[in-house]
């Protein structure tokens, strides 16, 4: 499940890109502050800023690392009017406010362009819309974006590009009374980030528990449907750092185009492990049917799931009966034989047949502060920058914001 060796020597060679490129004088301004700004971001893992004096090689080098240390993030240039004008704490928020939409456009694409290759050590991946670019952003009075315009690319997919210039045409920047119009150079980069748990086998054991329970769950979309006989399906799901998918979908196979959106439908509910180095993962999943005769449609591995399922009911009822003194069966004061919340494809959601758009990754809703250190403000906005904080959806824990809980009513008092 990673990615095609070819692939991966591209991506490094496009992201080292912005880092080797000799600077010209007023460039190498611009990277000192950068390399300031990457070595405050990178303090917590260990990184180590330069004392004194940067000299050119150093800044190209903490450049380098700041690109490599995250998937994903963006760094905002002003120029030199720019900085004048332009509070440092806006273009931060705009920064940050870009990066789920930035993501929405890479999972989009992500999804056309990645190629599954089945090879005999595995499934690889080739095609994903990874790389960076550089994009000038010119910037009215008022704030509105009058162009953008691509200085440098090391995408190799043209979509992305679009996605990423229509993106940054939308933005409202802060207005200035002078009247002048301004640009601001703006650095994005993204990749598929690290997979390392894939190759374990707690995480296909895990794999194959969910996307069994997806497929038992999609059984609904093949009733009455299709006609009797073997159908083999293979499919690729795109899943965040959290272990959620964003978006799936099938390789071409002979299903009609309603039943084959509805079993993408249930394969969206498939969970992994989190991974706190990844930013989207490829994880590909299979399902199989037997349709006989009467109309009847079994799933490869149902039987398996059924016995899994009913082994973590039967530890719960032991677990229940040694806590509470009631005998094996499984019986509690309320009369619930049902498995555990945790039992292996437990969850009860229904497969919607409506296909619905992929969400942004959840660590590309994240929040940074900007440094007091900087020399000049170059804004960066990535995983790595000082003070992330989640600001993603609730945790499964069942955890609400504080702006979701609500007071208690107050009774009557006696």
């Amino acid at each position: 499940m990673a990615l095609a060796p070819e692939t991966q020597d591209r991506i490094d060679r496009h992201r080292t890109r912005f880092a080797t490129r000799r600077a010209s004088p007023r460039g190498e301004v611009r990277a000192l502050a950068l390399a300031l700004l990457a070595a405050c971001s990178s303090a917590g893992r260990g990184t180590k800023a330069p004392e004194g004096k940067a000299t050119v090689m150093q800044a190209e080098a903490y450049v380098s690392k700041a690109i490599r240390s995250s998937a994903e993030g963006f760094i905002l240039f002003p120029s030199v009017r720019a900085e004048r004008v332009y509070d440092r704490d806006a273009l931060q928020r705009i920064a940050q406010n870009l990066r789920p939409q930035a993501a929405a456009c890479f999972v989009n694409r992500t999804l056309e362009t990645l190629r599954r290759i089945d090879g005999e050590g595995g499934v690889t991946y080739a095609g994903a819309p990874e790389g960076q670019a550089k994009i000038r952003v010119r910037i009215a009075p008022d704030g509105t974006t009058l162009r953008a315009e691509i200085l440098e690319s090391g995408f190799e997919d043209a979509g992305m590009e679009r996605c990423l210039l229509e993106l940054l045409g939308r933005v409202t920047w802060p207005a200035n009374r002078q009247g002048h119009v301004h640009y601001v150079d703006v650095v994005y980069w993204v990749s598929l980030g690290a997979h390392r748990l894939a190759e374990s086998e707690a995480f296909a054991e895990r794999l194959r528990q969910e996307q069994t329970a997806a497929a038992v769950k999609a059984k609904k979309c093949l009733r009455g449907r299709v006609p009797p006989g073997r159908y083999e399906l293979e499919g690729t799901n795109l899943v965040d750092r959290d272990g959620r998918t964003l978006a799936a979908r099938l390789e071409p196979n002979t299903l009609p185009e309603d039943v084959a959106t509805c079993v993408v439908s249930a394969m969206r509910r498939i969970r992994i492990p989190a991974d706190p180095d990844a930013f989207v993962r490829p994880v590909p999943v299979r399902a199989g049917y037997t349709v006989d005769e009467d109309g009847t449609i079994t799933a490869d591995d149902e039987d398996w799931l059924a016995l899994l399922r009913a082994e973590a009911a039967a530890r719960a009822s032991a677990r229940r009966a040694e806590q509470t003194g009631l005998d094996l069966k499984g019986r509690t004061p309320w009369g619930d034989t049902s498995p555990p919340d945790d039992a292996p494809g437990s969850r009860d959601d229904d497969v919607d047949e409506t296909p619905t758009s992929p969400a942004p990754p959840g660590d590309a809703r994240r929040r940074t502060e900007p440094s007091a250190d900087d020399e000049r403000p170059a804004t960066r906005s990535d995983d790595n920058s000082p003070s992330a904080a989640d600001e993603g959806e609730p945790a499964r824990s069942g955890a609400l914001p504080l702006s979701g809980l609500r007071r208690p009513r107050r009774g009557p008092r006696p």
